[in-house]
């Protein structure tokens, strides 16, 4: 499980794979939810277009 690998200050290279598109960028782990093993990562490198289209989706998703 990735819990045993994964901890805060974890640095990331992650491939994200939406329907419209890949996204390709690089993060910080900086919370673990241990219940529920969900991460919270914070973006240190990525793309402004793909940036700005996460941001729609998180926004959409809150209506």
């Amino acid at each position: 499980m990735l819990n045993q690998y994964i901890i805060k200050n974890t640095v990331l290279q992650m491939s994200i794979l939406f329907p419209e598109r890949q996204i390709e960028a690089r993060g910080i782990v900086f919370r673990i939810e241990d219940k529920t093993l969900e991460y919270g990562v914070k973006f240190q490198e990525i793309n402004e277009l793909d940036w700005k289209y996460i941001e729609n989706i998180a926004k959409k998703m809150k209506l």
